[in-house]
């Protein structure tokens, strides 16, 4: 488990998302209005279906949401046949295939404004540190805009929307993972998550809904609820269950070197511990403040969730092979190294990575798999003390 805040500049990257997203919407919200707008004042006096279609088709809000018109429409009935199947939109006549919430459009018409004033604070939410003002202010417009709940989909549209957009635009979600510079899962550090882009088909990791989608509609295009991640960790461990920030850790939150969580071992033989034998056990530890019993809940459940231990348990090899060269070496295999190839210059970094193969900056843990178990072990087994400092 990494946090993201490490190798991103996370802040900079939610500003360019939430103003690409918050054009789209207020479109939407627009549309919506102007729509409920016609409805109340056909309450109050007859129009002609042609009358109706024109009103609806030369509105401003329409013509910026034109492709999408007919999507949008659907989401007011109980019924999306209607539109499919007869082109004309005056089937908006049809008060009683309204869903229900729907009806009393003066009701909507202000929820939507409420929407519409509050919908770059949603998108830039991040429950962080004592979070009760943000949670205040998430079920506070929860409620007012329940009359619309409906329409939230249509409206903050993860689904058909955003989650379709090509690579290539403005914005969309192969720029928004590629700003974040992950190669690999932040909840796994072990699976690459890479974006490739051209060829026969564009390939991007998955976009995890931290708070999942079914229960959290406003926040399906929030910032910080978008994790990029491998599909083992999104689809088949963490898949839809119900989580909270109050029982888990999002890669979002603060993780400074990422060390609220450490990788250790226990050989079960001698041969093991000189690492001529994989009978051992993988540990994984909240490491973070002592103090802090609501942090080690969050970081023990997402270690639980994402079955890291066990998980880790399949790659023990790995721990063997730094377990061997440590011993070959008698603790001198950096050292070693050096010797070697007495006419070239290395960093320190570079040393690491020739001689464990990964990275040893804990700003790089981002860029290739079993780096955060790769350092831990090294460093708890003394395997870097003599050459490289921390």
């Amino acid at each position: 488990m990494i946090g993201i805040r490490e190798s991103a500049a996370t802040l900079k990257i939610a500003n360019k998302h939430t103003d690409f997203v918050c054009k789209e919407i207020f479109n939407r919200i627009d549309f919506y209005i102007e729509i409920f707008t016609i409805l109340n004042w056909l309450k109050r006096k007859k129009c002609s279906r042609s009358e109706v279609n024109e009103m609806v088709i030369k509105s401003a809000s329409f013509h910026k949401v034109h492709s999408q018109y007919k999507f949008l429409i659907n989401g007011l009935f109980i019924d999306n046949k209607l539109i499919n199947s007869r082109k004309n939109i005056y089937r908006i006549q049809s008060f009683h295939k309204l869903k229900n919430p729907l009806s009393n459009y003066t009701t909507v018409i202000t929820e939507l404004q409420i929407l519409r004033r509050n919908i770059k604070k949603l998108l830039l939410l991040e429950f962080k540190g004592d979070y009760k003002q943000q949670i205040r202010f998430y079920y506070s417009i929860k409620k007012k805009t329940h009359s619309i709940y409906d329409l939230i989909p249509y409206i903050i549209d993860y689904k058909y929307w955003f989650i379709s957009l090509k690579p290539g635009g403005i914005w969309g979600p192969y720029e928004l993972i590629q700003d974040l510079n992950l190669n690999v899962c932040p909840y796994c550090n072990r699976l690459y998550t890479i974006t490739v882009i051209g060829g026969v088909k564009n390939v991007r990791p998955e976009l995890d809904h931290f708070l999942p989608f079914h229960e959290h509609k406003l926040l399906a295009l929030s910032f910080y609820n978008l994790v990029p991640s491998c599909d083992v960790c999104n689809r088949t461990l963490k898949s839809s269950k119900s989580i909270s920030y109050k029982e888990y850790l999002n890669p979002f939150e603060e993780n400074l070197g990422h060390k609220l969580m450490t990788f250790s071992y226990i050989p079960k033989t001698y041969e093991a511990s000189i690492g001529n034998s994989n009978d051992m056990e993988i540990q994984i530890k909240y490491t973070g403040p002592v103090t802090d019993l609501l942090l080690k809940r969050k970081v023990e459940n997402n270690i639980e969730l994402f079955k890291l231990k066990e998980v880790y348990q399949q790659h023990v090899e790995l721990v063997g092979e730094i377990l061997k060269k440590r011993h070959i070496s008698g603790d001198k295999y950096i050292d070693i190294l050096k010797s070697t190839f007495k006419g070239c210059v290395f960093t320190d970094e570079e040393l690491f990575l020739l001689a464990y193969g990964n990275f040893y900056k804990e700003i790089d843990f981002c860029k290739r798999p079993m780096s955060k178990l790769t350092k831990d072990i090294a460093f708890s087994v003394g395997s870097i003390k003599s050459g490289i400092k921390s």
